[in-house]
């Protein structure tokens, strides 16, 4: 009897130990310097992009992603993201996997261009429907 309550004290302890070291402190963790923010822990916008386009592996993509950012600057969150999507450079199609697929999503965007939240998707939804198959 003793020794199993000296098991279940030990395992007891053991567990209230693990609990506590598993809890992050007010400073955010290791360090704590700086108010415990690590690289891309602050919260705020992510990196911006290169101010110089040249620099980039794709330079005509970065200046119309700029152009894009530019157009969306005043919007926030879902309206943000549609806007980006609409103002996006469209990709080439000739590079993808499946430039098929490329060219229907692509033709999709056009056609819900302009539409945002559950109605753009329920746009896009119905574009991607494929043609209904005949039954032999």
């Amino acid at each position: 009897m003793k020794s199993i309550s000296l098991f279940l004290a030990g395992l007891a302890a053991g567990l209230f130990a693990f609990s506590v070291h598993a809890q992050p402190g007010p400073g955010g963790g290791m360090g704590g310097g700086m108010g415990g923010m690590g690289p891309g822990m602050s919260g705020g916008p992510r990196q911006a992009a290169p101010a110089d386009c040249s620099k980039t592996k794709n330079p005509a993509q970065c200046e119309a992603r700029q152009k894009a950012r530019e157009a969306c600057k005043d919007r926030k969150g879902l309206d943000y993201r549609a806007c980006m999507d609409d103002n996006k450079p469209a990709p080439d199609c000739s590079k993808a996997r499946s430039p098929e697929r490329c060219a229907a999503q692509q033709s999709a965007r056009e056609a819900c261009k302009g539409k945002y939240g559950p109605e753009r998707r329920q746009c896009m939804r119905d574009q991607r429907k494929p043609p209904a198959q005949k039954k032999s």
